[in-house]
């Protein structure tokens, strides 16, 4: 079947375009968040807006403190049942590679640590 030359230059005019449109449209953001829950309560984080969280949401004498390291660089917060969750603001180029680590504390001291997790600033 012999398909009309008018037809075909509307396929290849809107193949065209649509190639050209994709190519110049920016690209969106690629960081990903992290959490990680255990039974005594969480850590995250948000990538948006590098933001390093720990939530302890159980009172028996542990605290949860979040680990993060990129590169050379690390973080933590830490945070004991009764008040409101731990945060700290981070300043890390985008696109970089985190790990996120929870750790229960004891005494203020890390005690028993969960393995790395992946993220992106």
């Amino acid at each position: 079947m012999k398909i009309p030359a008018t037809i075909r230059r509307i396929a290849l005019t809107g193949a065209l375009a649509l190639t050209l449109f994709a190519v110049s449209v920016p690209a969106a953001s690629a960081g990903e968040n992290e959490e990680i829950a255990v039974k005594g309560g969480w850590v995250a984080f948000k990538h948006k807006d590098d933001l390093l969280l720990a939530h302890d949401g159980k009172s028996d004498n542990l605290g949860v403190r979040a680990h993060l390291v990129w590169g050379e660089h690390h973080a933590q917060v830490t945070d004991v049942a009764g008040g409101p969750s731990a945060g700290q603001n981070l300043s890390i180029p985008e696109g970089t590679t985190v790990w996120l680590i929870v750790c229960y504390t004891f005494h203020g001291e890390s005690a028993q640590c969960s393995g790395a997790q992946r993220a992106e600033a």
